[in-house]
């Protein structure tokens, strides 16, 4: 057994990583990790990741239909398109 770094020095110089977060949801499709949403200590996000298991390399996905900052919420990808359900905003009512 052994330890693999997975984010190389080009990663971390360019910043194409996503911000530290929970609550997010985290999806295996296609050799490919997709990260949606989650928080932080002072930040919704509403950013689509691409993490590429083959590359080792991060990438940000543009969204179709933006849904705003979400956390939370349950992901799931159906016919290759992600699909978010329930989570919250943020907004207390």
């Amino acid at each position: 057994m052994s330890w693999k770094c997975l984010f190389n020095d080009a990663n971390y110089k360019n910043n194409e990583y996503p911000a530290p977060r929970a609550h997010g949801s985290f999806n295996l499709y296609k050799q490919a990790i997709y990260i949606y949403g989650g928080k932080d200590f002072s930040s919704i996000f509403d950013d689509l990741w691409r993490f590429d298991l083959t590359t080792c390399r991060f990438e940000k996905v543009g969204l179709l239909q933006p849904v705003g900052g979400r956390f939370g919420h349950s992901g799931v990808i159906l016919e290759g398109k992600l699909v978010v359900f329930g989570g919250t905003r943020g907004v207390t009512h």
